[in-house]
């Protein structure tokens, strides 16, 4: 019986042992195009701009992916049968790999960096997999432990950390909006720009640009915004006025753009408000990683405010309202949360103008209606583009006085 127990369980081990030798064969095949796919994204290119974008198959074109490059930039190409095929050839084997074992480190002895590959692939094709995000993040950490238990050179870790950013970096800039809009996309860039900071405290890379890339090629993109600000809580107080800068801009370029105006709004408010929420973020975060940065002093987060005139923003916003006679409510939800924030800022002369200028526009067109504190355009004044504006940008700032 004894004997028989024995080689029943040699049995299972050595078709256990043959399952997880096809698996690793398997996975050898499926992660070539992952791994070419990482090394795309992760070259250099000129002047460190590149955006990946997914096109049609193109007639004459035999490999996986193009590059159209020139001096200033550069475009990946990923074709549509190239990311089926990825889909297709990981998510078969991601399937088996987590059904199989629940043991990163006796995970049937897989290279680390072919499930790293395998990971690349995956957050390509699958944006909001809880679980290929908590692998990519257990092989992360795995590979930094052991690398440091090897003794490897800190300028080779660097590097390795760099094309891990870059990598995320241009997914977050691709054309593809479930990749730029991915929320764990972008906690995962938070936890890179802490871990960095952590492990190489003098760095200087920059984490900002990818951000106004992502937030120019999608519209009110909550996630992305979401991520500026909580850069802003973190980062020290010289460059909060850079970022704080590059923020107005943006809005004032953009009128519409409903996530980048209320990141403007929270930015100014923030010197009143002090929300803890984006410095408790980053200390969560930062205690996920204490496995691999054991006796290591966090670096403290620079709490402090730039100086930058609240007034002269509001002045700013108003301008930028009369000139262009704004029809977005954006704006003018920006300039309404400064004077609750702020009750300081003298208001009257602006209400009196604008109630002036309300009384002569009714007298002419008839009296404004709202809907939900939104201003309505009658239907006798629907094709009248100008005319339609016009009931907007006055019907807006009483929308602001009425708070009051």
């Amino acid at each position: 019986m004894s004997c028989s127990r024995c080689l029943e369980e040699s049995f299972h081990r050595k078709k256990g042992e043959l399952y997880h030798l096809c698996l690793i064969i398997s996975m050898e095949e499926s992660t070539g195009l992952c791994k070419e796919l990482f090394d795309y994204l992760t070259a250099e290119y000129p002047h460190d701009n590149c955006k990946l974008s997914f096109e049609p198959d193109q007639q004459g074109v035999k490999t996986p992916f193009f590059i159209d490059k020139n001096e200033s930039q550069a475009e990946l190409v990923c074709f549509k049968s190239t990311f089926v095929k990825i889909f297709k050839g990981v998510h078969k084997e991601f399937t088996e790999l987590v059904t199989s074992s629940t043991d990163l480190d006796n995970c049937c002895k897989i290279d680390d960096m072919e499930i790293y590959y395998m990971t690349v692939g995956l957050f390509l094709t699958t944006t909001e997999n809880k679980t290929v995000f908590n692998l990519h993040q257990s092989i992360l950490i795995k590979i930094i432990r052991n690398f440091k238990v090897r003794g490897g050179n800190e300028k080779e870790l660097y590097r390795f950390l760099e094309k891990e950013l870059r990598m995320v970096q241009r997914l977050l800039t691709s054309t593809n909006n479930k990749l730029n809009k991915s929320s764990s996309m972008w906690l995962l860039y938070k936890k890179l720009y802490i871990l960095i900071l952590e492990l190489f405290p003098e760095n200087k890379l920059d984490y900002l640009d990818a951000c106004f890339k992502a937030a120019r090629l999608h519209p009110a993109n909550y996630y992305c915004w979401n991520t500026i600000r909580w850069f802003f809580d973190n980062i020290p107080k010289e460059k909060k006025l850079e970022l704080f800068t590059k923020v107005k801009k943006f809005c004032f370029q953009r009128g519409s753009d409903c996530s980048s105006w209320d990141t403007l709004s929270y930015i100014v408010c923030q010197r009143n408000r002090k929300i803890d929420h984006n410095r408790n973020e980053y200390r969560r975060i930062s205690k996920m990683f204490e496995e691999i940065l054991p006796g290591r002093d966090p670096v403290k987060v620079d709490n402090s405010f730039p100086e930058f005139s609240v007034s002269h923003t509001f002045q700013g916003i108003i301008e930028m309202i009369e000139l262009l006679r704004l029809d977005k409510w954006p704006p003018y939800l920006c300039l309404l949360n400064l004077l609750k924030t702020f009750p300081e800022i003298d208001r009257s002369w602006l209400f009196q103008k604008w109630t002036e200028e309300l009384r002569v526009f009714e007298e002419e067109f008839g009296h404004l209606y709202f809907e939900y504190d939104k201003p309505l355009v009658p239907e006798k004044y629907a094709d009248n583009l100008l005319l339609s504006r016009d009931i907007k940008y006055f019907g807006f700032k009483r929308s602001v006085m009425n708070y009051f």
